[in-house]
């Protein structure tokens, strides 16, 4: 299931329940201010970037250079579905 936001601060109640968020960079440029769930480091963040902006990891945040194929984010979304399983059986 996914669900889509046109603002950060409107899917900041989902994130706790989320897998992983992804977001486009270019909202950050338009946020006033970063969403404390993208600050976490246990936020699981798929930030997609154009490559131009230097970009601070942390935490899980995976970082994809765009133009992206769909077949690499469905990629890091199935490694962190399979991630998750295995932490929730330890």
């Amino acid at each position: 299931m996914t669900e889509s936001y046109d603002a950060l601060w409107k899917a900041e109640a989902s994130t706790g329940r989320a897998l992983c968020t992804i977001v486009d960079e270019e909202i950050l440029k338009s946020e006033q201010q970063t969403p404390r769930s993208l600050e976490t480091p246990d936020g699981r963040v798929v930030l997609l970037v154009d490559g131009m902006t230097a970009v601070k990891e942390q935490g899980d945040t995976i970082v994809l250079t765009k133009p992206i194929n769909g077949s690499d984010l469905v990629s890091v979304v199935n490694d962190l579905e399979t991630m998750a399983v295995r932490r929730d059986r330890a």
